[in-house]
Parts: structure tokens; sequence; C-alpha cells
């Protein structure tokens, strides 16, 4: 008896007690797996799918979870001097077959096994699990810090409105010249009093400093 099954988008012709590498499938070495996509059984009464044969199993055992053999890519442009050479490797799944099952047989299988088939749901909530935990101790030490800095902050804020601080009166300088008068003391004058104190009727000249500038 044979049978045609598929699985990874591929079609295997299987036998009892012979060995297939498909495409990976999750479990442990030993655990079995039943395969439901039995295209065709074979034999004295063959039994063809539309597209699958309803009712119809397979089961197989897991022999090792492997690597196929290296497959190099190779890639060239020509007259760009580009080359690259990669190799990849596939993984893949040895089964065993275990016994081909027609709609309505049982199976005749000893009990199977203890062995822990790891599942992606399992695997991914342990890696959050410890993530999470790590997370909620950090909010839980940062809420004293947080109370402590916020009790701080008022006393700061009274601290700093109490004590104003003094405004400088501006007055005009010493050395600037009274209205009318021809002088260039305007060194250290604002601008402001230079405008006040020059000479009526005269702009002034090219190189004359206000204070910081220069015309």
């Amino acid at each position: 008896m044979y049978a045609i099954i598929r699985t990874g988008g591929k079609q295997y012709r299987v036998e009892p007690n012979r060995s297939i590498r498909v495409e990976k499938l999750d479990g442990d070495a030993g655990s079995r797996i039943t395969l439901n996509d039995v295209m065709l059984i074979g034999g004295d009464k063959p039994l063809i799918g539309t597209p699958t044969v309803q009712g119809a199993v397979v089961n197989v055992e897991v022999v090792e979870q492997t690597r196929n053999d290296t497959v190099l890519v190779f890639k060239k442009i020509r007259r760009h001097n580009h080359r690259r050479k990669n190799g990849h490797r596939q993984p893949i799944t040895v089964l065993k077959v275990l016994e081909i099952l027609r709609p309505g047989e049982s199976s005749g299988l000893p009990a199977q096994k203890d062995v822990a088939v790891k599942s992606e749901a399992v695997e991914t909530a342990a890696k959050v699990a410890p993530k999470t935990v790590k997370a909620a101790a950090t909010k839980t030490a940062a809420k004293p810090v947080a109370a402590k800095a916020a009790a701080k902050a008022p006393a700061k804020a009274t601290t700093a409105k109490s004590a104003p601080a003094a405004e400088t009166p501006q007055t005009q300088p010493q050395n600037s010249a009274p209205c009318g008068e021809k002088s260039a003391l305007y060194s250290n004058c604002p601008v402001r009093w230079v405008l006040t104190c020059r000479p009526k009727g005269r702009r002034p000249t090219k190189g004359l400093t206000y204070g910081s500038g220069v015309v």
C-alpha cells in the first residue's frame, strides 16, 4: 500500500516503514505527527481524492530536525566587476511513515511516548514573560523617584518667585555729548542716546561706532 500526501506545498509518495525528507515541521525527535492532506491511496482498492480523501490519514514519526545540502547562489554583472557568492541550507524534517489509514480505520499504534513538543505560541510567551516582569518592576521603582521630584519642584518655584530680580536703571552715559555739539564720543552710548546727541542736521559719518555696532 502507498499514498500520496501533501505537506509544505509539495506532494510525496509514502509507504509504511519508509523515511521521507519534507519541509520543516514543528516537533522534537520521537514525536508523532498526523498528516491529513492525503491526495490518493493506492493498493487493491485505490481511492482518489477530490482533491483529498476525506477521513484518510497518515501517521508519521519525527526522526530528526536537520538541514538540506548546501545550495550555491552566484550572481554576476558583467563589465561591472560585480560577483557575489552565497550559500543556503534549507531546514528540513526527516519523517518515518508508521501507517496509512483509510477512511473509517482505527490506528493500531501503541500509546505515544511522552515527548515534549515545542509550539511557537509557548516559546513566544516564554520570551515575553520575563520582559513584562522587568518592565513592571522598572515602573514600580520609578514611582517613588517621580513623587520626590514632584515634591521638590513647587519648593524651587516658590523660591524663584519670592526673590524678583532688581531692575537696572537706564541713565544717560556721562561721556555722551549734549545736543548740538560736534563731538565723536559715541563709543559707549546706546543707540537711543546717539540718535539724540548727534549734531543737529548732520548724519553720522561712515565708521562711527554706536555702542557695539558700526555705521
